[in-house]
């Protein structure tokens, strides 16, 4: 199964963040997987959060969450 079928499956059960995406899916470059699926006609919603960091600053990230799958 390729990377953007693992992903829209994965969304069809709730959001996604870049961490998870690695963690579940062995995903490194969610953007583009997330890109792919835009082309392919599919409606995914990016959310910016802040996350807490390890060293206890925060960074912010991209929250994606499935809106419409395509036709």
């Amino acid at each position: 199964m390729s990377q953007t079928a693992q992903l829209l499956a994965r969304l069809r059960r709730g959001p996604i963040m870049p961490v998870a995406a690695i963690d579940e899916l062995g995903i490194l470059a969610l953007s583009q997987r997330v890109t792919d699926l835009r082309k392919a006609g599919h409606n995914i919603e990016t959310e910016m959060v802040e996350v807490e960091k390890r060293d206890g600053t925060t960074a912010r990230v991209a929250k994606y969450h499935l809106i419409a799958e395509a036709a």
